[in-house]
């Protein structure tokens, strides 16, 4: 016994003592049913190490925040891109939705809305998302988010499985969903959002004389369900676990003690409001006062952006996985950055390696930032245990500390035993935080939650107590600590056939029931396999699918791939699909796991190398993420073992190495690299696209005056140029706009686009990030210019915006001069133009992309647009004159000038419904228009008051 310490031989020889004196006095006990404890170990295990303090919650969660916006109204609550909210604006526009959702209901059901209503959330990541869960709970309900990146079948399940009363979301969605709702025949109510807060909206839902800054009188307590947050099931469809306000708000009074949460304290929400880590983000800092910043979607996986994200917000509390935390910390020790404010870093959602935080600790410390882990589960309400970890902890340690203050934590054997200390048993936990059980699943809720053997009467008699305990289904043993102190539980694994992927808890039958279910495969097993990767220096989990065709099927990968990716949700997709003659099988009958082929991500004989510079770099790059020695332009990045996490590592690296601003959602897409190659070359020619013709916010040259809030103008090029040509008309506008000038793509690339839709989806694209939220969209165009303008905003129209401003400098609706112009005639003014500009200075190189781009332009200008303009408000400002060189080339001069000046609205009135204004510039030809810059900044002013 010379490798057990003292303590370990003393607990061995008991636990042989009990067995010894069981046989001795009940012989025919069956082996199961023996107990290796004796009653001092049992009883220390059953009570002095699970002894709990109830917290009895008795608020709400809107009310903890509505308290804050009491104490510090003018405290900035939230703070996505450039909108920082206060608590006071918060809270005003939470109780304005909240009045819209009580009176929609109400309206369709002719009652009050009960407690307990489920409530949808379809959102991106932003302000709107958090004043909708705000604005939920207020009025009553239970929110279940949904991401819009989720596959058609998940989201239309969790709507069927919901039935919410209410669907909010945002309108560049509501087509979507009007569909997929329609599909189901679901009365669900649909509700954008946007439109209900825009500053402009006029609610008839909600009485004139209501004012916001009161707070809605409260319908939900501590009891209330909160939200209902969906999971991965065995079934092959997610299931959906719901939990209470009082949950939430006895784990904040648990942790605050601790921690130490304040007003002073500003977090991110990192993560998706479908994870439970984002309650515990949201509620951490808007129930203590703190300020929380919302990282967009291409932030959070760009590990350099987030980092300087942390440091420009100074935040003070930092939540990630420990996969997620791999990429931040080494972005942050490569680049040698300090992140002075940041005092707690808490990890959740997977076990932790203690190894990997090593350089960390090494570069700052172990006491400031504090580093902790915390272990929970969806149906514990997000944390259960809690351990502050040092760089002197063993490597190997995965001590996941010990219940917080009102949880229970059990150990117990397959028949239901406890386990004594050291030896692996289940994780059973009680006490405060078990959700009320799974929606529409109470068969499924009595196998997973039961009732406590181990509850004393006391506990049994108070009704405010919680007297069952949630089967975790994760393997687990008690550590003993020095001196007699309460216990520590280390984490060992599962032991079923769930498991844990960058922090999702994920059943692989849910996987297989999906991949068995195609037409090609006739059977299908999941298991997770294990890489290193550059990004971590530890080994990561991955999904390896094997399955067995249909007879007489030709199957392809990429099928199989792209028919799984529209079913399950991207951290559910397997890494590899390897096909087998047939599934392995122990002597028993049992698939054999063990005797499954490792996957191989490369295959050699198909090996493709790199034609350009571009794909050798992209090779390297891809090479050095996913640890291999050699990568092809057609391999694919999953299948070659890559998955979200090292997709994030691969995309920042991408993205600081060419300047581009590339996506994890590009990834998907395009998985090869040779797909990838051309994402990377549009993005670097939409990255140019966009051109501050007024001082950048934020730049030196940007006034110190307080202009946050100044509208934008979006001012897209003309035929044959840039957007430079507006520089004088944006210094004119500069005091009353920030002019963004959208610049000629089909000068910029080689890859250029004859289509007007295309085009414009494209500056859509590129200025999507852009786009206002609650103010009106103002676009201006010159020439070409507007009526790609004109189709911009019809493509807006289509996503539901509906306060667009459209200035058209000069331009005309219908055929354009050189539609049917013959090759000769226009090869000559093309000579004649080049020769012209050559004598004005113009580079050969410049001058041949216009004339390249030419016919492009040509097709574009003679486009009709996709839809009328129902909402849109369009201001002509036209020219009053022909110049004196303007199409001199044609043949019938005067019967052009004729037709181009006979029609006072240029022909644009057909295309829209809204009337007309018309501002004529008499002194200005179409040439000579944008010299009336003071002419055009009074229309733009006044623009409700130009006489039509």
């Amino acid at each position: 016994l010379a490798w057990l310490s003292d303590a370990q031989a003393g607990r061995l020889l008991k636990q042989l003592e009990c067995i010894v004196t069981a046989i001795s006095t009940e012989p025919n006990l069956p082996h199961q049913e023996i107990s290796l404890l004796d009653e001092a170990e049992s009883h220390m295990l059953l009570h002095d190490w699970t002894q709990t303090e109830a917290q009895n919650p008795n608020t709400s969660l809107h009310q903890l925040f509505e308290a804050q916006v009491l104490q510090a109204p003018d405290k900035t609550a939230l703070v996505f891109e450039n909108q920082r909210l206060s608590y006071r604006e918060l809270n005003e526009r939470a109780n304005q939705l909240a009045c819209v959702i009580r009176s929609r209901f109400a309206d369709a059901h002719q009652k009050v809305m009960p407690k307990d209503t489920l409530i949808g959330l379809y959102f991106d990541r932003g302000v709107d998302m958090v004043i909708s869960i705000l604005a939920v709970l207020k009025a009553g309900g239970v929110y279940v988010p949904i991401s819009p990146e989720y596959p058609k079948p998940r989201s239309k399940f969790i709507f069927s499985d919901t039935k919410a009363a209410i669907l909010l979301s945002q309108s560049q969605y509501q087509n979507r969903l009007e569909d997929w709702l329609a599909e189901q025949a679901l009365p669900t109510q649909l509700l954008m959002v946007d439109e209900a807060l825009s500053k402009n909206a006029l609610n008839k839902n909600v009485p004139s004389e209501t004012v916001f800054n009161y707070n809605v009188a409260p319908l939900s307590g501590p009891q209330d369900l909160a939200y209902v947050i969906y999971t991965s099931g065995t079934t092959g469809q997610p299931k959906g676990v719901m939990q209470s306000h009082g949950n939430v708000v006895r784990l904040l009074a648990a942790t605050q003690e601790e921690y130490q949460f304040s007003r002073d304290d500003v977090w991110t929400l990192f993560h998706a409001t479908t994870f439970d880590f984002a309650v515990w983000e949201l509620w951490g800092a808007l129930s203590h006062g703190g300020t929380l910043v919302v990282p967009t979607g291409e932030c959070v996986v760009d590990s350099q952006a987030f980092a300087q994200l942390c440091i420009k917000e100074n935040v003070s509390v930092l939540n990630q996985t420990p996969a997620a935390f791999s990429a931040f910390a080494a972005t942050v020790i490569d680049n040698d950055w300090r992140l002075a404010q940041l005092r707690l870093v808490i990890f959740g959602g997977d076990a932790l390696n203690i190894e990997s935080l090593k350089p960390w600790w090494k570069r700052f410390g172990d006491t400031l930032p504090q580093l902790v882990n915390m272990y929970g589960i969806t149906e514990t309400c997000v944390h259960v245990t809690a351990k502050k970890l040092s760089a002197d902890m063993a490597d190997n340690a995965l001590d996941i500390g010990r219940p917080l203050k009102d949880m229970k934590a059990y150990v117990l054997s397959s028949s239901g035993k406890p386990v004594p200390v050291g030896v692996p048993g289940e994780l059973y936990v009680g006490g405060a935080g078990l959700a009320r059980g799974y929606l529409n699943q109470s068969a499924l809720s009595s196998q997973r939650f039961i009732e406590s053997p181990f509850a004393t009467q006391a506990e049994k008699a108070n009704s405010q107590y919680d007297t069952r305990l949630y089967k975790t289904g994760d393997l687990v043993r008690w550590l003993a600590r020095p001196n007699g102190a309460p216990g520590h539980l280390e984490y060992l694994g599962r032991n079923d056939f769930q498991v844990k992927i960058r922090g999702f808890r994920i059943e692989l039958g849910e996987i297989e029931s999906a991949l068995s279910a195609l037409p090609e495969v006739r059977q299908a097993v999941v298991m997770t396999r294990k890489q290193t990767q550059e990004y971590t220096s530890e080994a990561q989990n991955y999904l390896a699918a094997y399955f067995v065709s249909e007879p007489d099927h030709a199957v392809q990968i990429d099928s199989l791939m792209s028919q799984l990716r529209s079913q399950l949700p991207a951290h559910m997709l397997p890494a590899t699909l390897t096909q087998l003659d047939a599934v392995p099988l122990t002597i028993n009958g049992k698939i054999d796991r063990r005797a499954l082929p490792d996957p191989e991500f490369v295959d050699a004989d198909t090996y493709i190398a790199p034609r350009d510079e571009l794909e050798t770099q992209l090779c390297a790059i891809w090479q050095g993420v996913l640890g291999l020695d050699q990568v092809g332009i057609e391999d694919n990045f999953f299948q070659a073992g890559g998955n979200s996490i090292s997709a994030i590592s691969l995309i920042s690296q991408v993205n600081r190495h060419f300047n581009v601003k590339l996506s994890v959602a590009n990834l998907f897409l395009q998985a090869t690299i040779k797909a990838f190659s051309d994402e990377v070359k549009n993005h670097q020619v939409q990255e140019n696209l966009l051109k501050w013709l007024t001082p950048k916010p934020g730049s030196q040259s940007h006034s110190s005056q307080d202009n946050s809030h100044i509208a934008k103008m979006f001012m897209v090029h003309p035929g044959g140029g840039g957007c430079e040509v507006y520089r004088g008309l944006a210094s004119q506008l500069k005091n009353d706009f920030e002019c963004i000038g959208i610049d000629n793509l089909n000068m910029l690339s080689d890859k250029r686009i004859g289509s007007l839709q295309k085009i414009s989806e494209t500056y859509l694209t590129a200025v999507e990030s852009l786009l206002p939220k609650y103010e009106a969209i103002n676009l201006v165009g010159w020439s070409l210019g507007g009526t790609i303008a004109l189709e911009m905003a019809a493509q807006l129209e289509q996503r539901g915006y509906k306060d667009i401003y459209v200035y058209l400098l000069d331009t005309h609706a219908g055929p354009t001069i050189d539609k049917d112009m013959d090759p000769n005639t226009l090869e000559k003014i093309n000579q004649r133009q080049r020769a012209s500009m050559l004598e004005q200075g113009v580079s050969g190189e410049y001058i041949d992309s216009i004339l390249l781009s030419r016919p492009y332009e040509s097709q574009i200008a003679s486009s009709d647009l996709s839809q009328g303009l129902e909402h849109t408000q369009v201001i002509l400002l036209k020219a009053g004159k022909l110049g004196v060189n303007e199409y001199q080339y044609l043949t019938d001069e005067e019967a052009f000038l004729s037709a181009k000046f006979s029609v006072p609205d240029n022909n644009i009135s057909k295309l829209i419904k809204a009337p007309l204004k018309v501002v004529l510039l008499e002194r200005y030809d179409h040439q000579s228009l944008l010299g009336a810059g003071e002419e055009i900044k009074q229309a733009i002013a006044n623009n409700c008051l130009i006489p039509e």
